[in-house]
């Protein structure tokens, strides 16, 4: 699943020499950056009668969630350049994108020539906030290194072309330069991280990951970035083991808590999850996605009946804009555990509505997997088969194989052959496929001859004897293969065959029942 609650993305950097702070402000925004906003709001409130004290206490203030008390600060310096662009973010958090946009256009048309750092401020305002014009973020970032060539800068312009469509190559020229200027810059080496963790290749973001926690090891945010990682390659313990070290650098908010159950959950440890969850909520913390995570962990550990009033408490507080996938699919799976199975199946198109992406094949592998397991076999084919039309490129084997296992259980045996047809053709490489698909294939057809009289399911028995070498590992299959030849062979009178598989049932498990029936008849007969 995804994380419950989106990490903040890192707030304003410290400008480049231009103006001078005092050592506690300069602390502040270190702090800022390492996303510890509690810590930092205390140092810039004991500040705040300076301007850009003021604007960073007004960061600190959203990064922590706090919208109305960040414009009240930010409208304290309602001249200053800094300040102004603090209340387009403002805007920007309220969905006020053009209002937004005028105001950070007017400021950077008013820039003067030892104001270059306020293009930098306008772009982080862009692309730290939702709702802004990118490309103008990246325009104001360039104009910054311009005047000044930093790594602040870099890492900012790294992070504007993340949110551009295939800007993930730009990025990481950027935060690559950043690590070049400073070797131990742990931020970039964190985002180099996050750039391997998008693209799902778990092992290079450790090693990022890993050198930015060496790079500062009082940086929380790699820990928990690792966390993340480690549960991708299914280490638990580490997953673990790092978060709890997050917990210990970060400010240990319930933002912070809440990330740190959400690692439990992640890591399969759900009895920890619900029981942090159930000790921020007995303390009065009360947040809809809280709800989600109870649901979940509850559904895991089969407690059904919670899972239910805890995913309906989540849908009722939670605003619908922030509704996953996966809060769909789990409402779908709890239904389904309740005993109300087409309810559930109105999740499941909703899980499929709500996902976005252009190829949908991962949620609906994930929809047709749930009813393969629920053993409703009919609605497995539909969706297995949903996503061979739909999103061919993406289809993997086992798509197939499961939509013709499917039909085969569904007692669709017509459908089920000429799937396991396509599938004995498409992938007829490898042995292991070969033999899936013959069984398979002489299953669905032996189906249709339960009597071994009309011999449909010869030939593909027969290939599958071949391709297993009477591999004695394969016994079920062979048993299977063994039995029907043997039937339909004594059926057809030719004695000599039905013996000679006879004796290789016999083989397997003297004891079978068929082959020495057989074996009695033909005894007899003579």
């Amino acid at each position: 699943m995804k994380m419950l609650k989106a990490k903040s993305l890192l707030l304003a950097a410290l400008l480049s020499g231009a103006i001078a702070f005092g050592q506690g402000v300069g602390d502040g925004v270190k702090l800022l950056k390492y996303e510890k906003y509690e810590s930092a709001a205390k140092v810039f409130s004991a500040n705040a009668t300076d301007n850009m004290a003021n604007y960073y206490l007004g960061l600190a203030q959203l990064g922590q969630g706090n919208v109305e008390a960040a414009k009240a600060t930010f409208q304290k310096f309602p001249e200053d350049k800094a300040n102004q662009v603090g209340l387009a973010r403002v805007y920007l958090t309220e969905g006020k994108s053009a209002e937004a946009m005028t105001l950070l256009n007017t400021v950077v048309g008013k820039i003067k020539k030892k104001e270059t750092d306020i293009y930098k401020l306008a772009a982080d305002a862009i692309t730290y906030t939702d709702g802004g014009d990118i490309t103008k973020a990246i325009e104001w970032y360039n104009l910054a290194l311009k005047a000044s060539r930093s790594t602040d800068v870099l890492i900012g312009l790294g992070d504007a072309y993340r949110k551009t469509p295939g800007g993930g190559g730009n990025a990481m020229n950027n935060y690559e330069e950043a690590t070049s200027m400073d070797p131990n810059n742990s931020l970039a080496f964190s985002r180099i991280g996050s750039l391997w963790y998008a693209a799902k290749n778990f092992n290079a973001a450790l090693e990022a990951y890993g050198k930015a926690q060496a790079a500062d090891p009082n940086n929380p945010i790699p820990y928990s970035d690792l966390a993340d990682a480690y549960y991708r390659v299914n280490k638990y313990d580490k997953a673990k083991e790092n978060i709890e070290k997050y917990l210990q650098l970060s400010d240990n908010s319930i933002d912070d808590q809440i990330r740190y159950a959400n690692i439990l959950f992640l890591s399969q440890d759900y009895p920890a999850a619900i029981s942090k969850m159930q000790e921020l909520l007995n303390k009065g913390v009360d947040k809809p996605y809280m709800y989600r995570l109870l649901a979940y962990s509850k559904y895991e550990t089969g407690d059904a009946t919670g899972a239910m009033t805890d995913i309906q408490q989540f849908f009722a507080k939670q605003p619908s804009t922030k509704v996953l996938p996966s809060d769909y699919m789990y409402y779908a799976r709890i239904l389904d555990k309740n005993n109300q199975a087409d309810l559930a199946k109105v999740q499941y198109l909703k899980a499929l509505d709500a996902d976005t992406s252009a190829d949908k094949s991962e949620v609906i592998r994930e929809i047709a997997d749930q009813f393969r397991k629920n053993k409703d076999f009919k609605s497995a084919a539909e969706w297995y088969g949903m996503i061979l039309s739909k999103h061919n490129a993406s289809a993997k084997a086992l798509d197939l194989y499961y939509k013709g296992f499917s039909e085969y259980y569904s007692q669709q045996y017509d459908a089920a052959i000429g799937t396991f047809k396509q599938f004995t053709e498409k992938y007829n490489v490898e042995p292991s496929n070969i033999a899936t698909g013959q069984y398979w294939l002489a299953l669905a057809q032996a189906a249709k001859d339960p009597d071994a009289k009309t011999g449909t399911a010869v030939d593909a028995f027969t290939k599958y004897i071949e391709v297993t070498k009477d591999d004695a590992s394969k016994k079920d299959g062979l048993m299977k293969a063994y039995q029907y030849l043997a039937v339909f062979n004594y059926n057809k009178k030719d004695k000599a065959t039905a013996l000679a598989y006879c004796d290789k049932i016999l083989a397997l498990d003297a004891t079978n029942a068929t082959a020495k029936q057989i074996k009695d008849l033909l005894a007899k007969s003579k």
